[in-house]
């Protein structure tokens, strides 16, 4: 999807990002404290647009991310 971004691959471009979003969210109907998949989908939501659901997914990321100390 990084590739694509001319206005005419636009479309191409949104779907391969909600195809990546369907995938994260399956893990995490399987692990829901997943923080890889946590940290992709705020990074995806904020390449859609989807300010509030990219800020949802970078706090639980916070949450569920091991202390680095």
């Amino acid at each position: 999807a990084k590739q694509l971004r001319s206005a005419d691959q636009q479309v191409q471009r949104e779907a391969l990002l909600r195809d990546a979003v369907q995938q994260f969210q399956a893990t995490l109907k399987i692990d829901p404290e997943n923080v890889t998949a946590h940290y992709n989908l705020g990074l995806l939501f904020v390449e859609l647009g989807e300010a509030e659901t990219a800020k949802t997914h970078q706090e639980l990321h916070a949450r569920y991310k091991p202390d680095d100390n």
